[in-house]
């Protein structure tokens, strides 16, 4: 989960992962931003209430780097232990793929 990935990896990861969230989606609550030039920052949380009764509440920081009116690049900083120790059994058997890495 961390790294560099293309859009079409990410949009592959995330067609994976619905599946396991109980009400298909991660809820994803921005608390605070800040916008420079063609850059914005973006502190946020995440929940969701996965299908065998966990939950995955992680904290996040995105960088957005803007061309214009478009997204070039995002950089995502999270809890990479609080996603190994949630999703860490599904790695395992190839849902997510190695999340260990």
């Amino acid at each position: 989960m961390s790294g560099t990935i293309d859009k079409a990896t990410l949009g592959s990861l995330l067609r994976n992962v619905k599946p396991l969230y109980l009400d298909g989606a991660l809820t994803i609550t921005p608390s605070s931003m800040i916008s420079e030039d063609r850059q914005v920052s973006v502190e946020a949380t995440s929940y969701a209430r996965l299908c065998d009764g966990r939950v995955y509440a992680n904290a996040y920081h995105f960088r957005f780097d803007l061309d214009g009116d478009r997204i070039r690049s995002v950089r995502e900083y999270s809890d990479t232990q609080h996603m190994l120790e949630i999703f860490g059994q599904q790695s395992e058997v190839g849902v997510l793929g190695d999340l260990s890495r």
